[in-house]
């Protein structure tokens, strides 16, 4: 019994595992429940990472962006690219929260209060 409960534990860490590394975990958990969770670990670390789905998370989550000359991974504040040393164009890209529209809300209705004398 308890051999059953650490397999299936070993299957979902090696899914989840897998999921960090951008492969399916639903794919891999059922690998290492079917073969063997050893066997799922050693297939993932055969077929290493999944560079361009992981590349493409962090796009979406705005922790990196490409490089529009070399199309390396780089910070999205860089100024110049640390791969190809050339500038960045500046791109301005406001896009607040509601909580920062509301402090602007009400920095801007402070500042149109007439002063009083």
């Amino acid at each position: 019994m308890h051999i059953f409960l650490l397999w299936i534990i070993f299957a979902l860490l090696v899914g989840a595992y897998a999921s960090t590394r951008g492969r399916s975990f639903a794919g891999f958990l059922l690998l290492s429940l079917g073969l063997s969770p050893l066997v799922g670990l050693v297939v993932l670390l055969i077929v290493g990472p999944n560079t361009e789905k992981i590349e493409h998370e962090q796009i979406a989550r705005g922790e990196r962006r490409q490089c529009p000359y070399c199309a390396e991974m780089i910070q999205p504040a860089a100024v110049a690219c640390r791969y190809c040393g050339r500038d960045l164009p500046v791109s301005i890209e406001f896009n607040p929260t509601p909580e920062q529209w509301d402090r602007f809300a009400t920095a801007l209705k402070a500042r149109s209060k007439p002063p009083t004398s």
